[in-house]
């Protein structure tokens, strides 16, 4: 890349940052504050160790002007809300007030949407987190490697004090003592496993395992099974219902998962395969999501209007 490029990614990455600040949510901001650093920190050390100390030093001024200029477009913002929140009841926040996030069982939702509760943040959709699989545990290469870290710690940190990562978290990262609600990390796991999940698409035809469709029938087969053993429990208990329905949606996706893999190693096209997988991961998320409904009720009796409202 020419300098005059690197310079225009610079400010164009500064302004994104700015921009993000200014969006008004603190924590948010923090978290992709982090995410932003780390990666430019992993691709400064991608440098060193590729091509030496010289392209190191080169690159170091755009990530430190990166983070310069976006701090500085939202400096208008960021100064009176650090006064302000030093006045505020969150200015001496306990541990136990932040340590809140998921809780641990939500890791379930990974693959049962809907069991834990009727939010499924963690919820990426089941070819999605098969290609990142594939992406981390078959000749990963380093980037897969690294956003595979990102995923696994942002994961780890949104059960809040469920795990003793947050605790250090709390004690050493500056900002992660002022904030509560740590299950938003989820935002920061889900785009890591996307670009996961994209690492592993890539590779359908280079470094996917042979006999891959064979590996996700006998998923198949053990999900099946123990589909049936929910089944009898919950027509002897009538409990369970809900649990039943998503392991058959979960046994009908690996089952496409299986299909898709299967005619890779037919050696369908690409574009077709690409077509299929869109398709599935389509009928995937919107069968899950389309249906949650933040707040019942009908929205124009939401906000009735009020003689203060009509005065405004």
């Amino acid at each position: 890349t020419s300098s005059k490029a690197r310079w225009v990614y610079m400010i164009t990455a500064g302004l994104a940052l700015g921009t993000s600040i200014l969006a008004g949510h603190p924590q948010a901001s923090l978290f992709v504050l982090y995410g932003t650093t780390t990666y430019f920190v992993y691709r400064l050390f991608c440098l060193w160790k590729d091509n030496g100390r010289k392209d190191f030093l080169r690159a170091l001024p755009l990530v430190l002007g990166f983070l310069a200029l976006g701090v500085a477009l939202a400096a208008v913002q960021l100064l009176p809300a650090s006064e302000f929140a030093a006045l505020t009841a969150r200015a001496n926040v306990t541990y136990d007030y932040t340590s809140r996030g998921f809780p641990v069982r939500d890791i379930i939702q990974l693959l049962l949407p809907g069991s834990v509760s009727i939010w499924s943040p963690l919820y990426i959709g089941v070819l999605p987190l098969v290609m990142a699989f594939l992406a981390v545990a078959f000749r990963p290469s380093r980037d897969a490697t690294y956003w595979g870290g990102v995923a696994a710690v942002s994961l780890l940190l949104s059960f809040g004090g469920g795990t003793f990562l947050y605790r250090l978290f709390y004690l050493v990262a500056p900002g992660f003592g002022m904030f509560r609600g740590q299950e938003r990390l989820a935002f920061l796991f889900s785009f890591s496993v996307a670009v996961l999940a994209a690492y592993g698409a890539a590779g359908m035809h280079t470094r996917w395992p042979a006999r891959l469709s064979r590996c996700l029938l006998w998923f198949v087969a053990a999900d099946a099974a123990a589909l049936v053993a929910l089944f009898v429990v919950s027509e002897a208990s009538g409990k369970l219902g809900n649990i039943v329905n998503t392991n058959a949606f979960l046994v009908l996706l690996l089952a496409m998962a299986a299909l898709l893999a299967y005619l890779r190693e037919k050696g369908v096209p690409a574009l077709v395969l690409y077509g299929l997988a869109l398709a599935m991961i389509v009928l995937d998320l919107f069968t899950v999501n389309w249906q949650t409904n933040v707040e019942k009720g009908d929205p124009d009796q939401r906000y009735v209007a009020t003689p203060m409202i009509r005065y405004l």
